[in-house]
């Protein structure tokens, strides 16, 4: 991952990590399976590094929102599932469920779907907006 990032770039003395990411996502040929050493997709960096702009950008260049990466403590996780850790805001949340291709019924490693993780954790408004968004696939 170092390699291709200074070949694309990315300062290698840059603090900011999301320059690296910025670099090789906007390279001439994207490449969307590197992952980070601890196997994290450049779409669950993106997300974990709350870089909206980068997500939205990942996806309008077709970036896969259903690909597994390790996204913390070596657990497997779509970027959805990871997501809905964290963003009290909803925004990053929001683009994923809008994404044609995002897979609601995917599980994480305890085998629930996004909706399930969402009701474990009560979160009010992430369940409404994904029971918003199957019902709106429903209509398709």
């Amino acid at each position: 991952m170092n390699r291709l990032l200074l070949q694309k770039g990315g300062d290698p003395n840059a603090v900011d990590s999301n320059d690296a990411l910025f670099k090789v996502g906007t390279a001439e040929v994207l490449y969307f399976h590197v992952k980070s050493s601890d196997g994290a997709t450049l779409l669950l960096n993106a997300i974990g590094a709350r870089y909206r702009e980068m997500v939205q950008y990942l996806l309008e260049q077709g970036m896969d929102p259903n690909e597994k990466g390790w996204a913390q403590e070596g657990e497997p996780m779509t970027s959805l599932h990871f997501v809905i850790n964290f963003d009290e805001e909803h925004h990053i949340i929001k683009m994923l469920l809008d994404h044609p291709e995002i897979d609601l019924l995917s599980k994480n490693q305890l085998e629930m779907t996004p909706l399930e993780l969402a009701q474990r954790q009560g979160m009010t408004k992430v369940i409404e907006m994904i029971e918003e968004n199957s019902v709106s696939l429903l209509d398709l």
